[in-house]
């Protein structure tokens, strides 16, 4: 989600947050997912996707 693919342009960090948010449970593993949040809430120089 933090990247460019050819199909899709790299999403706002907000964006990401809420859809691993939205699909915490779901698409992806609760714990995983709230491990992903905490690190995306530190990130605020959004470095992650370097």
């Amino acid at each position: 989600m933090t990247s460019n693919r050819s199909y899709r342009e790299v999403m706002e960090q907000k964006v990401v947050y809420e859809q691993i948010e939205t699909n915490a449970g779901k698409q992806f593993d609760p714990k995983i997912a709230a491990i992903m949040l905490e690190m995306i809430k530190n990130d605020v120089d959004y470095t992650m996707r370097e």
